[in-house]
């Protein structure tokens, strides 16, 4: 039997504004938040999401009745239980999307599938989600500095 596990969230924006959410796939949830993927969230005006608190259950029903709880709370509570984990309030989620640095090509990389002029793996779809989330992903590895070039020292 597969074991499931719900996630109660909040994130916030720039300026502390606060939303909080329920979700099974946490990672995917945020990446949401993050891309602006639906038109009509809440989140979607805002410039920067950050996730500052989340809590994980196995229960469906407590995750659902969580959330409303901290739904309910005023924001003096919900500020002491963010500031409780995470003081400075950072982006819980920042190292989620970075591409890990190796320091060898596994043997069907992406640069030799690229220089082949393979279509890149797991990215088959071309839905307006998809590309959203492409763009997203890789603004969020340059802001990062994933992609920033090293210098490398002139030959004599």
């Amino acid at each position: 039997m597969k074991e499931h596990l719900y996630y109660v969230y909040i994130v916030a924006n720039t300026s502390r504004q606060l939303y909080t959410g329920f979700t099974s796939t946490l990672r995917a949830r945020i990446l949401d938040h993050k891309a602006k993927t639906y038109d009509d969230g809440f989140t979607t005006h805002w410039d920067e999401c950050r996730l500052v608190y989340y809590e994980c259950t196995d229960s469906v029903h407590g995750a659902i009745g969580r959330e409303k709880q901290i739904k309910r709370w005023r924001r003096e509570k919900k500020l002491w239980i963010i500031e409780s984990i995470n003081p400075n309030w950072h982006d819980l989620s920042e190292a989620w999307f970075l591409e890990p640095t190796a320091t060898a090509l596994p043997l069907d990389s992406a640069l030799k599938r690229s220089a082949r002029g393979d279509s890149p793996k797991g990215w088959e779809g071309k839905g307006q989600i998809i590309e959203k989330r492409k763009k997203m992903i890789e603004r969020l590895r340059r802001r990062a500095g994933v992609y920033k070039v090293r210098k490398s020292k002139p030959d004599k």
